[in-house]
Protein backbone atom coordinates (compact mmCIF):
# COMPACT_ATOMS: atom_id res chain seq x y z
CA UNK A 1 0.00 0.00 0.00
CA UNK A 2 1.51 3.21 -0.88
CA UNK A 3 2.46 6.04 1.47
CA UNK A 4 -0.20 8.94 0.79
CA UNK A 5 2.40 11.71 -0.40
CA UNK A 6 3.75 9.01 -2.85
CA UNK A 7 0.17 9.10 -4.82
CA UNK A 8 0.21 10.57 -8.00
CA UNK A 9 -2.62 13.32 -6.22
CA UNK A 10 -0.47 14.23 -3.49
CA UNK A 11 0.61 17.81 -3.53
CA UNK A 12 -0.95 18.51 -7.13
CA UNK A 13 -3.87 20.38 -8.38
CA UNK A 14 -6.47 18.99 -10.48
CA UNK A 15 -5.28 19.89 -13.79
CA UNK A 16 -1.77 19.02 -12.83
CA UNK A 17 -3.39 15.19 -12.22
CA UNK A 18 -4.51 15.44 -15.43
CA UNK A 19 -1.31 16.19 -17.25
CA UNK A 20 0.90 13.26 -15.53
CA UNK A 21 -2.07 10.81 -15.81
CA UNK A 22 -2.29 12.16 -19.51
CA UNK A 23 -6.12 12.60 -19.32
CA UNK A 24 -8.61 14.88 -21.47
CA UNK A 25 -10.30 15.64 -18.45
CA UNK A 26 -10.34 14.53 -14.96
CA UNK A 27 -13.16 14.99 -12.18
CA UNK A 28 -13.48 13.43 -8.39
CA UNK A 29 -16.66 12.24 -7.22
CA UNK A 30 -17.91 12.95 -3.72
CA UNK A 31 -18.19 10.44 -0.61
CA UNK A 32 -21.73 11.77 -0.57
CA UNK A 33 -22.19 10.51 -4.23
CA UNK A 34 -20.00 7.41 -4.09
CA UNK A 35 -22.00 5.99 -1.20
CA UNK A 36 -25.30 6.81 -3.03
CA UNK A 37 -23.60 4.90 -6.36
CA UNK A 38 -22.73 2.14 -4.56
CA UNK A 39 -26.05 1.56 -2.90
CA UNK A 40 -27.94 2.20 -5.99
CA UNK A 41 -31.87 2.02 -5.01
CA UNK A 42 -31.06 -0.73 -1.95
CA UNK A 43 -32.44 0.66 0.97
CA UNK A 44 -31.25 -2.39 3.08
CA UNK A 45 -27.75 -0.74 2.83
CA UNK A 46 -27.52 1.80 5.19
CA UNK A 47 -23.83 2.38 6.15
CA UNK A 48 -20.32 1.93 4.23
CA UNK A 49 -16.77 2.10 5.61
CA UNK A 50 -15.33 4.89 3.73
CA UNK A 51 -13.00 5.57 5.91
CA UNK A 52 -9.84 5.00 3.08
CA UNK A 53 -11.40 7.99 1.48
CA UNK A 54 -12.49 10.02 4.76
CA UNK A 55 -10.03 9.32 7.57
CA UNK A 56 -12.79 8.45 9.66
CA UNK A 57 -12.33 4.67 10.81
CA UNK A 58 -14.95 2.30 12.21
CA UNK A 59 -12.25 0.69 14.61
CA UNK A 60 -11.54 4.42 16.37
CA UNK A 61 -8.47 4.01 17.41
CA UNK A 62 -6.52 5.58 13.93
CA UNK A 63 -5.13 8.66 14.84
CA UNK A 64 -2.37 10.96 12.71
CA UNK A 65 0.48 9.52 15.11
CA UNK A 66 -0.30 5.86 13.83
CA UNK A 67 -0.72 6.89 10.33
CA UNK A 68 2.32 8.84 10.29
CA UNK A 69 4.42 6.04 11.50
CA UNK A 70 2.73 3.85 8.53
CA UNK A 71 3.98 6.56 6.07
CA UNK A 72 7.29 6.06 7.56
CA UNK A 73 7.78 2.70 7.56
CA UNK A 74 5.97 2.26 4.02
CA UNK A 75 7.54 4.61 1.90
CA UNK A 76 9.62 3.24 -1.13
CA UNK A 77 12.68 5.15 1.23
CA UNK A 78 11.80 2.67 4.15
CA UNK A 79 11.40 -0.41 1.67
CA UNK A 80 14.91 0.67 -0.12
CA UNK A 81 16.80 0.85 2.86
CA UNK A 82 15.42 -2.52 3.92
CA UNK A 83 16.47 -4.24 0.45
CA UNK A 84 19.81 -2.74 0.46
CA UNK A 85 20.20 -4.07 4.37
CA UNK A 86 20.75 -0.86 5.93
CA UNK A 87 20.18 -1.76 9.95
CA UNK A 88 20.31 -5.34 9.23
CA UNK A 89 22.02 -6.99 12.52
CA UNK A 90 20.42 -4.51 14.45
CA UNK A 91 17.91 -5.86 17.00
CA UNK A 92 14.37 -3.44 16.27
CA UNK A 93 12.77 -2.21 19.22
CA UNK A 94 9.04 -1.05 19.11
CA UNK A 95 8.68 2.20 21.33
CA UNK A 96 5.62 2.58 22.85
Amino acid sequence: MPDTLELVAAGHTVEEVREIIGADWLIYQDLDDLVHAVRHDNAKISDFDTSCFSGEYVTGDVTPEFLKRLQVERSDEAKQRRRDGVGRGLKSVRVL
